[in-house]
């Protein structure tokens, strides 16, 4: 029999429950697939990060949740509604279908984790998509869940000094009237 209380909830979170950004690592990346497998309670995302040069799956086990919420009506409006997993995935799957992730978070609380990715489907609507399991594993091109995450810290640090040392030349040359 499961423990229900070590269950994670995005509405709820625990206030012992660790919360991590994805964002380094997921934003101006494109989720081109997600699939679920009731019977063996799993859902897989696959994410290509252009930046990052890296194409990798995600999976969730030990799914006991998985939501998905929707922007209806104008952005401005902010009312979500519920839509179905299956929904979502053959929304995706369709022909010439692109989902933006802007945002994720993962939530940890041993020994359950859950990961939230939100993102634009074709631009127009806003999605969040939910999964609480027992465990998340991330493959390709990189080895670990927290190699995932570093990969996106060290990547922004690295743009960001570029942008400082940019910032900085051009602050210290000289100028048409020197």
């Amino acid at each position: 029999m499961e423990n229900y209380e070590r269950r994670l909830d995005w509405v709820h979170p625990p206030s012992d429950a660790e919360v991590t950004s994805l964002s380094e690592t997921l934003h101006d990346g494109y989720l081109y697939e997600a699939h679920h497998d009731r019977s063996k309670r799993t859902v897989v995302f696959e994410v290509f990060v252009p930046h990052l040069r890296l194409k990798t799956t995600i999976t969730a086990s030990g799914v006991y949740g998985a939501h998905v919420f929707r922007t209806v009506g104008s952005a401005d409006e902010g009312f979500y509604g519920s839509e179905s997993w299956e929904e979502f995935e053959v929304s995706l799957h369709k022909p010439d279908v692109r989902f933006d992730t802007l945002e994720a978070s993962l939530l940890r609380r041993s020994p359950a984790i859950a990961i939230q990715i939100g993102g634009l489907l074709n631009g127009e609507h806003y999605y969040e998509l939910s999964v609480a399991g027992s465990r998340l594993t991330v493959e390709g091109g990189v080895a670990t869940l927290e190699d995932f995450i570093q990969r996106g810290r060290d990547y922004w640090e690295a743009f960001g000094a570029r942008s400082n040392s940019l910032k900085t030349a051009t602050e210290s040359a000289p100028g048409p009237a020197d």
